[in-house]
């Protein structure tokens, strides 16, 4: 068996795609769920971007360019089964400024390595909380790029949300 020589992206549109190995898909190429399954095999793979909504299974995603739910300007969801992200993750809001991107990991996930980005902060509807990320277990804190004005990252041990600044009270 050689190695992948095609010089297009990969899109995953129904079933499963099951890689072989790590570095089975190539580097510098764009994947895009369209509902679909990547199963990364248990291995690393490193490609330009993921996008799109779908899932991505058994491994690590290692995207150069980002992680792009939806697909870029676009909001959508993508989840990860038993696999974890590295790299920046972009999140869009949508038009009405009344959702944005989001991730969901069914097992626990380290953002250690993480970067989270806004592609579009001026779109946020001011008056909402949104949950960016939901997971049994979260584990380190991602680096914020571009935080909407008047908004924080708050990451609690299931998942990250983007919550207004302010006085909170809270009552026992």
């Amino acid at each position: 068996v050689g190695a992948n020589t095609y010089a297009c992206g990969t899109a995953v549109k129904e079933g499963v795609l099951t890689l072989a190995a790590g570095a089975s898909l190539p580097s510098d190429q764009i994947v895009r769920l369209e509902g679909g399954v990547l199963d990364l095999g248990g291995a690393t793979q490193t490609v330009l971007a993921l996008t799109g909504t779908g899932t991505v299974k058994g491994g690590t995603a290692q995207p150069t360019d980002g992680v792009y739910p939806g697909g870029v300007g676009t909001v959508g969801a993508l989840a990860f089964q038993n696999a974890s992200v590295e790299g920046k993750v972009f999140v869009d809001f949508a038009e009405d400024g009344k959702s944005c991107d989001g991730l969901t990991f069914s097992g626990a996930v380290d953002l250690s390595k993480v970067t989270i980005s806004f592609a579009n902060p001026e779109k946020i509807d001011k008056s909402r909380s949104f949950v960016l990320l939901s997971a049994s277990v979260v584990a380190g804190k991602p680096v914020v790029e571009n935080c909407p004005k008047g908004f924080m990252i708050d990451v609690g041990d299931d998942g990250v949300k983007l919550v207004r600044r302010g006085l909170a009270v809270i009552l026992r």
